[in-house]
């Protein structure tokens, strides 16, 4: 278990990732900024990562390519928030248009359900935090869903066959310059710290968080790891 899962709670977040916002600005001295999220739900604000931080006074940009979803953040950001809510589907191509690198940016929030890591990549913007989903199907595999820029999850590509393996996603995370600093307990969104500010945080064990987060016996929704790698072994993946 990390530091980070000791502080998980929820306001808006689908799990614990409020708390673990909360906790790591407290570590960074951080109150106020911008934050990005790309991907909404049904459910308007609730599952964001940032709304939160919103309500709190930050300036927000949420980019989802659903009008509905849209529309339904705008609706509730009404009342609790100022920000902007764009529709777009977002790709490697455009994303460093739709969110400028120059803006200083505290937290970037990444839930695309497919194309994660491949829009993680191209993302030339460095705020000060990075949440990034992954898919804790793939295990310790190094394996990532091919980029293809008309990926949808729930028209071309039933679930779980989508996103990328936690031990690639902390590999790039590295490479772009941050520290991993654990998972959410329910094994859904990476936390990533960048390095200059990341002084007294704990780097993470992505052994651990595997088996802390999703112990490969427990059945979750979908079943347990093993059998939900049984319904996507013999698709095609990037091995990088």
């Amino acid at each position: 278990m990390a530091e980070i899962n000791l502080h998980e709670s929820k306001a808006y977040s689908e799990h614990g990732e409020d708390g673990i916002v909360e906790f790591l600005f407290g570590k960074l001295g951080l109150s106020n900024g911008a934050c990005a999220e790309f991907g909404l739900g049904g459910t308007g604000l609730k599952g964001c990562n940032t709304a939160k931080l919103v309500n709190e006074g930050w300036r927000g940009l949420f980019i989802d390519a659903s009008l509905v979803f849209c529309l339904k953040a705008e609706e509730e950001l009404i009342l609790v928030g100022e920000a902007q809510v764009q529709m777009d589907w977002i790709t490697k191509d455009n994303i460093n248009e739709l969110v400028p690198p120059g803006e200083e940016w505290g937290l970037i929030s990444v839930d695309v359900d497919g194309m994660d890591y491949w829009i993680f990549k191209a993302m030339d913007s460095m705020p000060a935090v990075f949440i990034v989903e992954y898919n804790e199907t793939f295990g310790d595999k190094m394996i990532a869903v091919p980029y293809a820029e008309d990926f949808n999850r729930g028209k071309l590509s039933p679930y779980p066959y989508c996103g990328a393996s936690l031990p690639l996603m902390v590999r790039l995370a590295k490479e772009k310059g941050y520290r991993f600093v654990g998972a959410e307990s329910r094994a859904t969104n990476a936390f990533f710290v960048r390095e200059d500010l990341a002084k007294g945080l704990e780097e993470a064990s992505v052994e651990e968080a595997l088996t802390f987060s999703t112990p490969p016996n427990v059945t979750k929704t979908h079943g347990t790891r093993a059998q939900k790698w049984e319904k996507v072994k013999d698709k095609e993946f990037a091995c990088l």
